[in-house]
């Protein structure tokens, strides 16, 4: 497990409570940086991320909207190859503007990760990725490695199964045993969302939701 240290590691995130959360233990490290992507069809753009328990991150940032061949370079105290992690969220546009060839030109030494979040049915739908053999081919060239949390999708398409991220806050487990369990965003279906929570219930499941970033709600547990 000590060969993490032999990279630096850039990951590409949104700047929300989910990634700042999953990845607060890992924002620790010296090795670690991350930067928000902002983007649009036909623009990348990126600016620093600071995590409270790593504060000498990017102490002297400078102008990341414009790519050059020392854009990520100088942001680490030991000069060792960079591991960039992407988000499927990220794919489309970033293959669209050539910014895995520019990383490959730019950092020969670098290695290339994708993390797929999400179940394959919704990433072929919603991003229009893995749609048939010669995408996935062309998806998986392009990385090192790609992960995945479901274990069906690992099999399915050749990729890497890992358990899923986790928070480091502590949460009392139950003392029973869960029938449905669900974490993640409310995004727009705050309402769908616990209209299933009661179905369920209703139904005499025993569920364990954690909902996150809801901003017209008291925070708990459902």
């Amino acid at each position: 497990m000590a060969g993490y240290r032999n990279f630096n590691y850039m990951f590409f995130i949104l700047n929300n409570d989910f990634f700042t959360l999953t990845l607060r233990e890992a924002a620790s490290l010296t090795n670690f940086r991350a930067m928000s992507i902002m983007f649009n069809e036909t623009a990348l753009a990126f600016e620093p991320i600071t995590f409270p328990n790593n504060p000498l991150a990017f102490s002297n940032p400078e102008n990341y909207s414009e790519w050059s061949d020392h854009l990520f370079n100088d942001d680490f105290p030991v000069k060792n190859p960079i591991c960039f992690v992407f988000y499927e969220i990220f794919y489309p546009v970033a293959k669209n503007l050539n910014f895995f060839q520019y990383l490959r030109n730019n950092y020969p030494d670098c290695k290339l990760v994708l993390s797929i979040g999400n179940p394959m049915a919704t990433v072929q739908k919603v991003r229009g990725m893995f749609v048939d053999d010669a995408d996935t081919k062309e998806i998986l060239s392009t990385f090192d490695c790609v992960f995945t949390y479901i274990q069906k999708d690992a099999m399915d398409y050749g990729l890497i199964y890992f358990e899923g991220p986790y928070s480091i806050i502590p949460f009392k487990q139950p003392k029973i045993d869960v029938d449905i369990f669900f974490v993640g965003l409310a995004k727009n279906r705050l309402e769908k969302i616990l209209r299933a929570y009661e179905s369920f219930k209703a139904a005499g499941f025993i569920c364990d939701f954690h909902i996150a970033d809801v901003h017209d709600t008291p925070p708990g547990t459902f």
